[in-house]
């Protein structure tokens, strides 16, 4: 939904194997100037990721951070928001080759 600046979404993941990770958001926004990170504890794993300017609320662009480092394990990430104004749908980790 609406996201708003400041905002910490916690999400629970199992890794199955340590590697590299593309981490993958869907996100949309008609303003531009919108980021968010990723953390694992304190570790910030893709510094700003700026999101596009996609033209409404509801005009989904995928955003991709390469080379996301995780151990194998459960683990909490923690999506912050460094502005507001727009919408997340899913984040998703793909293992790199």
């Amino acid at each position: 939904g609406w996201i708003t600046a400041g905002e910490r979404l916690e999400y629970a993941i199992t890794v199955p194997a340590s590697g590299y990770y593309d981490l993958i958001a869907r996100v949309a926004s008609p303003h531009a100037g919108k980021s968010f990170s990723v953390l694992r504890g304190a570790t910030d794993l893709t510094g700003l990721v700026s999101v596009p300017t996609t033209g409404a609320h509801q005009r989904w662009q995928s955003v991709t951070k390469r080379g996301v480092y995780l151990p194998a394990g459960t683990h909490r990430l923690l999506f912050t928001t460094t502005t507001g104004g727009f919408n997340l749908n899913w984040i998703s980790l793909s293992r790199t080759q």
